[in-house]
């Protein structure tokens, strides 16, 4: 498998849905479409699928097919995952994707893209 070689190193400190905040720190992949990421859950910042792409996160057993959805604020990802409906945002300058849901705001990390199959 061939890695990306666009990598950037990055350590945050985000406020989490409940009042809790949490420091990553972590080397990303970005993702081009036909690629594959492994998923990490995170309460710090992420990187995101290379804009205008339908990029594969696989996260364990679980697989996110995440497809971009144009909106007026950025890049919105969309998935379905349990029969729930997922919006994903990637923007901003560090490149955050951020899983939104009804009282809920998770963040996740993209590592190890590479080509699919």
């Amino acid at each position: 498998m061939k890695y990306l070689p666009h990598l950037a190193l990055l350590c945050v400190s985000t406020a989490l849905a409940g009042g809790h905040s949490a420091t990553d720190s972590a080397v990303f992949y970005r993702c081009q479409a036909g690629h594959t990421a492994t998923l990490r859950y995170s309460g710090s910042g992420a990187s995101d699928p290379h804009t205008g792409a339908n990029a594969t996160l696989r996260h364990g057993t679980q697989t996110l097919r995440l497809k971009e959805v144009n909106s007026g604020r950025g890049p919105v990802f969309m998935t379905r995952s349990g029969g729930s409906l997922w919006r994903w945002y990637a923007g901003g300058s560090l490149g955050r994707l951020t899983r939104q849901n009804p009282g809920q705001a998770e963040q996740v990390i993209l590592e190890d893209c590479h080509a699919a199959g």
